[in-house]
């Protein structure tokens, strides 16, 4: 339960305890008194309800922190406590009261055992109806009222409820149904044990399985009050108590803007603590896919913008302004470009990923979920840790902070973290010294909580992102090993090599084998520097204000803005060759107002609120293909027509706009205490406007092909993209000028939709949770921001819609040791938004589309279990089943202007494997002298995929990582030390696989066996 709380019992005014002497006579007989009748009365299976008292409230004992409460007394006397130090005395409250109480804090307790001896009988009363009248008020005060207005004996630790709010109630309720509405939405749960006591509690945290226990505490009175209360709840379920077996904690989740259990929201989710994301090596967004069932990431190698993949539901599109189908939220604040994720996972309290379209209350319009990043708040008590970690490549990671009060209402919180490598851990297969992989990041966060008052908070965030790092080579290989030729199309430097052999930078089975290219050099003599790397900078600030617009609705405003920088080079292709490289050098902007008011009503949980958000991204995208087939590649092999005019550089450079506006509603409704039925709908208007070409680079060789293949007089640096729209004033074999038919593409497109859902849930029992939910989402469209040669390439791409059909269950099992989710979907998924060929006059290239029909049959099960004290096992299970059901996709034996396609029906989603199945475990164990051992494990399961729409060269290989880490420390968590290997049979695998750029076939591979060791402290 956390920390323990005062407790107050009455005392009749004709009684003056004044003397000590006599209170400390009685305090020795009373304490063992007691404590022997709670080792009995356990014994026996819990208090007779005979035994409980007609008390209005009963409180425990704080060992940090004494309160005052008044309830109610047969006599109008009032007890309180005064801190004096260390020491805590009773002490009488001012005139007019009567009586004085002094004496050793153990009578206290004495006495509320003989109150609780002499109670009637309380427990068959809870259907019983009473009239309630309590205002929306803390927690703290409402309980209490409730405890008057219903003759309820309470049990409440007075620090949990002191900065919780409650709901208000009016009119006529059982117990069960009064407590549930009192509660719904503040994280605790109250219910009447088999004495007739209502018990609030919250789950404490609890890490991997071990024990739920009281927290230890500092005074003797602490430590026999949780003997006392452990006797006295020894029957109630809502309680963390120590007994035979395990429990397991329930993680607090914020997925419908308000506190709830994770296991109380009718929706499929998966959440994982701070600590959690910690033990298993989760350092960036990206490292999620590994643990959580149904989510790939695919980081791609193109331009370093990592593509998130839920369900099967995804957009497999390199460009840095498109938006992704999975919404990334920080603290409530919108990511609406995936690049924009690295980085941020650290001093997290929690991550959340919801599954299927949320468009009723997150403001960006998604189809696949969201992925929910919360960062730890500033605390009222002061705490501060560190973390230092070494490991191979010469890494090392650092995290510190500090959080307290800082004055009067007014707490603080700032968070460190860095990470630093030697060494790279990718090598050069031609360059034997050359290593790539260093690591060099690092970010800071502040964050100010300002109490306004008995009506609100302002929360406000200020975080600083650096990260100059290496990024990751692809790997060539030769598509013979799969049934392919042995390139997609030729390339310079491979010449040699072709009908003789394999090419020295091809390799697979090897995962720190790779290669790429450090320089170019321009026909200008301009150096460029390619080596794949990363200059990114981010500044987020946001702003948090939650006040009490009236005593039943509350009103929150989140102001966000985000600023991102950054110059990055990848090379695509993964050898040697300067077939694809590319520097972007990008600056993103973000701000974003989200503004809702909630409240209660009776039976009614409402939301409804305004969102606005207004975006750019502008981008120069310098793309380098000397040695392609498009470049001196055409010249070695021939190709025309380009081996007369090769092109050795492009220059795509656009400016992108996007403002949304929204409006939204979220209900629920309790039909019966155990149904309640959810709906929610959000009005989206998304405009978006986007000017861009692909210029000559200023070294004249895309002019020089352009002037060459079209009779055009262009001069280096000219745009070069040609209008080829049919429709267009401007159309290249209508203009009577070849110049006019190459310009700047402009264009602006709007969506403006509904999203919507309907649910059901039931609770079949207590710990039994069955649901339904049908969902309607939808994606704006957008635009190609990777280079072109044509305006029907630019051309905007259509919304997607998907309906979503699914049903779950969230059961608790086994006295609370095993948790058991199982779920079931199917998606009906329209115009979905995909990649495909573009047909050009320089070939077939990448371009976008939309899918008109596919399908989407699945089914999870998320399994955790605590079967003894200290060990803990998790198992997660998703299973696939996609398929295009209508397609004309784009042939590769178009010829430009023509085009030609063939019925792609059939096929799977990218980036959606049948099977994905992550497990786990972790076992503590006490070893004597304040210390605990640990071990544990993951071991994570992704089938084959492809990671694109179309072609068997996408395909990539089923594969099993696996972790484990064993350590020791304070069984308080005040220190810990961990060695861990991720990665631990060092097994090859690729989480993805496609075409590099113009030529070769590569694989993104994942690193190599690592082994660290990390020093945590907590003060």
């Amino acid at each position: 339960m956390g920390k323990a709380a005062p407790s107050i019992c009455a005392a009749k005014k004709s009684r003056s305890l004044n003397k000590r002497g006599m209170a400390g006579a009685a305090v020795g007989f009373f304490a063992w008194l007691a404590t022997l009748l709670a080792a009995r009365f356990r014994a026996c299976g819990g208090l007779s309800r005979s035994f409980l008292p007609d008390l209005r409230i009963l409180k425990f004992f704080s060992s940090k922190e004494w309160g005052v409460a008044r309830p109610r007394l047969p006599n109008n006397s009032a007890v309180g406590l005064k801190r004096a130090g260390n020491e805590s005395r009773l002490q009488q409250k001012s005139p007019p009261r009567e009586g004085r109480i002094e004496g050793a804090k153990p009578l206290l307790l004495a006495c509320l055992w003989l109150s609780l001896l002499a109670a009637p009988a309380r427990g068959e009363d809870s259907a019983q109806r009473i009239e309630f009248d309590i205002p929306r008020m803390r927690a703290a005060d409402a309980l209490m009222k409730f405890a008057d207005q219903s003759s309820t004996p309470l049990l409440v630790s007075f620090d949990l409820v002191d900065s919780v709010e409650a709901n208000e109630i009016h009119g006529s309720f059982s117990l069960d149904e009064a407590v549930s509405a009192l509660l719904q939405g503040t994280g605790l749960e109250g219910k009447l044990n088999s004495g007739g006591v209502l018990v609030v509690s919250k789950a404490l945290e609890q890490e991997r399985g071990q024990k739920v226990r009281s927290v230890k505490s500092k005074s003797l009175l602490a430590s026999v009050s949780s003997i006392v209360i452990g006797a006295l709840v020894a029957n109630s379920s809502t309680v963390a108590v120590a007994q035979e077996g395990g429990r397991l904690d329930e993680i607090t989740v914020t997925a419908q803007k308000r506190e709830q259990g994770a296991n109380d929201v009718g929706i499929t989710l998966n959440a994982f603590t701070g600590d959690q994301l910690e033990a298993r090596g989760v350092l960036a967004a990206e490292d999620l896919a590994l643990y959580t069932p149904g989510l790939t990431v695919n980081e791609t190698g193109a331009t370093g913008v990592p593509l998130y993949t839920i369900r099967g539901v995804g957009f497999q599109d390199y460009s840095t302004g498109a938006s992704s189908t999975v919404g990334l939220y920080f603290d409530e604040v919108a990511i609406p470009y995936t690049v924009m994720s690295r980085g941020i996972l650290f001093d997290v309290e929690r991550v959340e990923v919801l599954k299927g379209p949320q468009g009723d209350l997150y403001g960006r319009n998604t189809t696949a979920g969201q992925i929910n990043f919360v960062s730890k708040k500033p605390t009222n008590e002061l705490e501060a840790g560190a973390s230092i970690g070494y490991s191979s490549f010469e890494t090392v990671n650092a995290d510190m902070h500090l959080s307290g009060p800082i004055a009067e209402g007014v707490t603080g919180r700032i968070a460190f973290t860095t990470t630093q490598s030697g060494k790279g851990w990718q090598e050069s297969l031609t360059r034997p010294d050359d290593r790539l992989g260093k690591k060099d990041v690092f970010g800071i966060r502040g964050m100010l909580n300002f109490e306004l008052g008995s009506v609100g908070d302002l929360l406000l965030r200020a975080q600083y992102v650096k990260d100059k790092s290496d990024n990751k080579a692809n790997t060539t290989y030769d598509g013979r090993l799969v049934g392919l030729g042995e390139f997609n199309s030729p390339y310079g430097p491979l010449f040699p090599y072709v009908g003789t052999g394999d090419a020295p930078w091809y390799s697979t089975g090897d995962n720190r084998a790779a290669d790429w290219t450090n320089s170019y050099t321009d026909p200008d003599g301009v150096v460029n520097n390619l080596r794949p790397q990363r200059n990114n900078e981010l500044i987020s600030l946001s702003a948090k204000l939650t006040f009490d617009l009236t005593e039943n609705v509350s009103v929150t405003s989140v102001t966000g803005y985000d600023k991102f920088e950054r110059k990055e080079a990848n090379d695509w292709d993964g050898s040697p060759a300067n077939d694809s490289s590319n520097i972007n050098t990008s600056d993103l902007e973000v701000f974003s107002q989200e503004l809702r008011a909630n409240g209660q009503a009776g039976n009614l949980n409402w939301l409804v609120g305004l969102y606005y958000s207004d975006d750019s991204v502008d981008e120069f995208y310098n793309y380098f293909m000397s040695d392609s087939v498009y470049g001196y590649g055409s010249v070695v092999f021939g190709v025309s027509p380009f081996q007369f005019a090769p092109i050795l550089e492009l220059d795509t450079k656009y400016k992108q706009d996007t403002t949304s506006k929204a409006v939204f509603a979220h209900l629920e409704y309790n039909l019966t205490p155990e149904l309640r039925f959810t709906t929610g709908a959000r009005w989206t208007d998304e405009k978006r406007s986007w000017a861009g070409c692909t210029f000559d680079a200023g070294e004249g060789t895309l002019a020089g092909f352009l002037n060459f293949a079209f009779g055009a007089s262009l001069a280096p640096g000219d745009c070069g993209t040609i209008d080829d729209d049919p429709n267009s004033p401007n159309y290249i074999f209508s203009v009577l000028n070849p110049n006019d038919a190459f310009h700047v593409y402009e264009e602006t497109i709007r969506a403006k939709k509904w999203m919507y859902k309907f649910g059901l849930d039931y609770r079949i029992t207590d710990d039994v949770l069955a649901y339904a939910m049908y969902s309607h989402g939808f994606k704006s469209g957008g635009f190609n921001g990777a280079n072109s040669n044509t305006t029907q390439q630019l051309k905007g791409y259509q919304p997607e819609e998907l309906d979503s059909y699914e049903i779950g269950l969230k059961s608790t099992l086994a006295d609370g040791s095993m948790q058991v989710n199982l779920a079931g979907f199917y998606y009906d998924y329209k115009n979905k938004q995909e990649q495909d060929r573009a047909v050009t006059f320089v070939g077939n290239i990448s371009g976008l589309t939309n899918v008109p029909k596919s399908r989407i049959f699945g089914a999870e099960a998320d399994i955790q279990w605590a079967p003894t004290d200290g060990l803990f096992l998790n198992l997660g299970v998703a299973w696939l089943d996609t398929k295009v059901l209508e397609w004309d996709a784009v042939s590769n034996a178009s010829v430009w202007p023509t085009v030609i396609t063939f019925d792609a029906s059939g096929i799977e989603l990218a980036q959606s494997p049948e099977w994905q199945i992550n497990g786990g475990f972790n076992y503590e164990k006490p070893i004597g002298n304040g210390l605990k051992a640990f071990i544990g494990g993951e071991a994570n399961f992704k089938d084959k995929t492809s990671g694109g729409a179309t072609g068997v060269s996408d395909a990539t290989d089923s594969y099993v990582v696996a972790n484990a880490r064993l350590g020791f420390g304070r069984d308080d968590d005040r220190w810990r030390l961990t060695v861990w290997s991720r990665n631990l049979f060092d097994e090859y695998y690729y989480p993805a696989a496609y075409t590099g750029g113009n030529g070769p076939y590569i694989r993104s591979v994942g690193m190599p066996r690592t082994i660290g060791a990390t020093l945590d402290f907590n003060f």
